[in-house]
């Protein structure tokens, strides 16, 4: 559980660097009439597509593994399946509270062209 808290608040400080580093790219597609909801889906996609993708891969993985290591039938299937979909969903909702950050690091308030 300290594991997933742990692992929850690197991805969260991961997006948020992101976004830092790409802060004038998303205030100047704001400034250009970019909606902030588009910009928020965009943040959420591009970090929650490698996760599912790369997540859903190792899972696969491991369940090979885990057939090709115990012997008969008898794979618990059903005690691997939920467990990764938890993490997964958990793994995107954090990556959705980066996306509320997107709003106060692209305010046009303070936006100078010079």
């Amino acid at each position: 559980m300290a594991l997933g808290a742990i692992s929850a608040c690197a991805l969260i400080v991961a997006a948020a660097a992101g976004l830092i580093e790409r802060r004038r790219t998303y205030t100047l597609l704001r400034t250009a009439g970019s909606r902030l909801c588009t910009l928020r889906t965009a943040v959420v996609l591009e970090g929650a597509a490698p996760v599912i993708v790369f997540g859903l891969f190792s899972a696969l993985v491991g369940i090979a593994m885990g057939w090709a290591v115990t012997p008969g039938d008898g794979y618990p299937l059903a005690g691997v399946v939920a467990p990764v979909l938890a993490i997964l969903l958990t793994a995107v909702a954090t990556l959705s509270l980066s996306a509320l950050l997107v709003g106060p690091l692209t305010s046009t308030d303070n936006t100078r062209t010079e």
